[in-house]
């Protein structure tokens, strides 16, 4: 559940900062509009009511105005202004022998109880069989796009 009040008041050596942001235009506008949710708030109980002036002033989410202000006060002043990175590493890329297994695999024939490959019971196949650990249904179409192999024949 969402909290209902914020009180937070920025420093001096804070509050300069966010005003030298909220006009700069090499910052991005989301940058820029980050640090006006500061500034319209600063020093205020942001209770439901001066949200939702924010809000309208602003043109923003409420949403975007609680989780600056929960950010804030939770990781500083600095993360605000940080953008998020995913964790979690995309685009694997597989070795040739692994790719050269899948695409024998396809054109295999398939394990008892499936009449045919489809793409989904491969993936799973692969990872079962502890070729790779982790495999989209994307990253199995690709490949047999890319290797001319076509599951319906």
């Amino acid at each position: 559940m969402r909290q209902s009040k914020f009180n937070f008041t920025l420093t001096d050596e804070q509050l300069e900062y966010v005003k030298s942001m909220e006009n700069n235009p090499d910052l991005s506008v989301i940058m820029r509009t980050k640090a006006k949710i500061l500034l319209f708030l600063n020093g205020e109980n942001a209770i439901l009511s001066k949200v939702n002036e924010c809000n309208k002033a602003l043109g923003v989410s409420n949403d975007t105005i609680y989780s600056t202000m929960t950010r804030f006060q939770e990781e500083g002043l600095e993360s605000v202004f940080i953008r998020k990175t995913n964790i979690v590493p995309r685009s694997k890329t597989f070795k040739g022998e692994t790719v050269e297994r899948i695409i024998q695999i396809a054109k295999g024939t398939p394990p008892e109880g499936v009449k045919r490959w489809t793409v989904r019971n491969l993936a799973e196949y692969v990872i079962q069989i502890g070729l790779v650990p982790t495999i989209s249904r994307q990253k199995i179409s690709v490949l047999l796009r890319e290797n001319g192999v076509n599951l319906k024949e």
